[in-house]
């Protein structure tokens, strides 16, 4: 599966899961690009609640569910 596939893949996931239940999911890659020009973030934990970002950083909050996409690099978006 190449990257632009994966990404899509775990976007779709995501806004899917949030809407059927309202669980906390971390999604942990290797780098995020935020768009802001800086150097990309390594090894952040993304933590989406409701189809909503909470926070980025590192640590996953306790109880959440876990999409681990490796050294794969997050990217902004649009979703409609």
């Amino acid at each position: 599966m190449n990257r632009r596939t994966t990404l899509l893949a775990c976007a779709a996931m995501i806004a899917l899961s949030s809407s059927v239940r309202a669980e906390v999911m971390a999604v942990k890659a290797g780098r995020l690009i935020d768009g802001s020009g800086g150097a990309p973030r390594r090894n952040v934990v993304v933590v989406v609640d409701q189809g909503k970002i909470l926070s980025i950083g590192t640590d996953v909050p306790a109880g959440a569910i876990v999409i681990d996409l490796g050294d794969r690099t997050l990217l902004p978006g649009f979703i409609d």
